[in-house]
Formats: structure tokens, sequence, C-alpha cells
């Protein structure tokens, strides 16, 4: 029953995180009621299945959850004013708090750290690409969306485990 709800749950988010993508890669802008829907998955289902024991061990728990969505907004708040002092334009948008915030929820703390890295780093590397093939400008907006979902979904479905586990072995520390 723990692998249909997996696969059951994997689908539901990686669904939402690609409409979530586009929707920001087309207007620079994520609806909420795409986050309402996350929310209620997060927060609602998942308690449910947890309390009926028909989640296994590989969830958060609700204070994981809870302080997930503090810690990765937090986190995203600190950044984009950081970035909007040094730029002096803004260097992330409301919609990347809010899908930090669910991603947080979905995750928990180690998790959507992790999925915050995961963003920074495959932003950092495909904008440099596209810097350097002149697809790009500095200081252009990009959607950022894209990249959260990206780390969201990788740390869902590999867990944080095998992610940092294999970041370790491949550096050999």
């Amino acid at each position: 029953m723990d692998s249909i709800l997996n696969i059951i749950l994997t689908l539901a988010i990686s669904l939402l995180l690609l409409v979530i993508s586009i929707e920001d890669n087309n207007s620079m802008n994520i609806k909420d009621k795409y986050l309402i829907i996350g929310f209620s998955i997060s927060l609602v289902v998942m308690p449910i299945l947890r309390s009926l024991n028909l989640l296994g061990d590989n969830y958060p728990n609700s204070k994981s959850q809870f302080l997930g969505s503090i810690t990765g907004f937090t986190l995203m708040l600190l950044i984009a004013l950081i970035g909007q002092l040094l730029l002096g334009i803004p260097a992330l948008g409301h919609g990347d708090l809010k899908l930090t915030f669910l991603g947080g929820s979905w995750l928990g703390v180690r998790g959507v750290l992790l999925a915050i890295s995961i963003a920074f780093i495959s932003s950092g590397l495909i904008q440099t690409m596209n810097l350097i093939l002149g697809r790009f400008r500095p200081k252009q907006a990009i959607p950022f969306a894209q990249y959260l979902s990206l780390g969201i979904l990788s740390v869902w479905i590999l867990g944080t485990d095998f992610i940092i586990n294999t970041w370790f072995a491949l550096w050999q520390v």
C-alpha cells in the first residue's frame, strides 16, 4: 500500500510542479491556486495518511513539515533581501518564496535546504551557459520556479540521504 501511495503522491507533486514551472516560465508568476493544491496535499492528505499508518518513514512528520516551510521561506527571504540590496533589483519573486514554503511542507528542513541548494546550483550552471552563449544578459529576470521544482522533485524522489551520500562520495569527502 505504501508504494502505491508513494506513486500517487509523486505523480501529483510532479504534475503540480510541472504546471507551476510552465506558469512561471510563461508569466513570471505563480498562481495561488496551484500552491493551495500543494498545501492541501502536504497539510491535509499526508497527515491523514500518517495517522492511518499508511505513510512510510521516508516522509517528514508534521513538526518537520512546519519547520521546513519556515526555514525554506526564511532563507529565501534573506537571499531575496540581500540580492535586492546588492543588485538593486529583485533577486527572487514572491512566487519563489511561496514555492519554497510549499517545498518545505513536503520535504521537511533537511529536504528543503537541499532542494534550495540544487535549485541554485542548477540555475547557476544553466544561466552561466546562457550568458556565454549570449542568450542571457546580466541582471535579466529569469523564472526560478523550474529550478526550485527540479530541486524539490529530486529530493522527493531520491531522498535527502541518497543525494547527500552521493555528493560526498563524488567529492570523496
